[in-house]
């Protein structure tokens, strides 16, 4: 799975894929399954990718990371969209538990931001995602789902202002590039800029 990881970062996804099959088949374990599942899922294979995650979820049915990463899974999936909202009310619970164990948490308040601007709660998921970015203003994973947000809930401006600060602080364009919420902003001149792209996508791509 290590070997897989440094393959991601290097960029070579079918690589790390190959990867975490092996790792997969010595061992089954949930971080393995969800890896796979995240490269299904940033190539778009979004059926694939919920197969994996549902192998995650399986294994370890009390992480709001493998339900989270299921429903967004199943809201890719034209077939599987219907179950996206039960997985992510599923991932809310999970992380508003965690959240009774240390309620300033800034990474589990920006996860529920996520999973409640997702499952269409824009106003608690603001209120979510401002209060992880009063605790954590420079956390680069905040800074990350903060972007994310506020695109599901259509604020572009907010969305690419933390885009600009993610990547200055070492989100990796790669990544930025393969998240599908990001697609309503490729042709807006500030995400190329942002992404080192001087040109806008032809209508239509993607």
């Amino acid at each position: 799975m290590n070997l897989g990881n440094a393959y991601y970062f290097l960029r070579q996804l079918d690589q790390a894929a190959a990867m975490y099959r092996r790792a997969i088949q010595i061992q089954p374990d949930a971080g393995s399954y969800s890896n796979l599942g995240v490269i299904y899922f940033m190539t778009r294979q979004y059926a694939d990718s919920v197969r994996m995650f549902e192998k995650a979820v399986e294994l370890e049915p009390q992480n709001h990371n493998w339900r989270g990463n299921l429903a967004d899974a199943y809201r890719w999936t034209p077939s599987e969209k219907d179950r996206a909202r039960a997985s992510y009310a599923q991932a809310i619970g999970l992380v508003q538990r965690d959240l009774e164990v240390n309620a300033r948490n800034p990474w589990n308040l920006a996860k529920l931001a996520l999973y409640e601007a997702k499952s269409g709660e824009p106003e608690k998921a603001r209120q979510s995602i401002e209060l992880a970015m009063v605790i954590a203003p420079k956390d680069l994973d905040v800074l990350t789902m903060a972007a994310e947000v506020y695109a599901v809930t259509g604020d572009q401006q907010e969305s690419l202002e933390c885009l600009k600060s993610a990547v200055q602080s070492g989100y990796p364009r790669f990544e930025l590039e393969a998240n599908p919420e990001f697609d309503g902003l490729r042709n807006d001149p500030r995400y190329r800029e942002i992404t080192g792209k001087g040109k806008p996508e032809a209508s239509g791509n993607k």
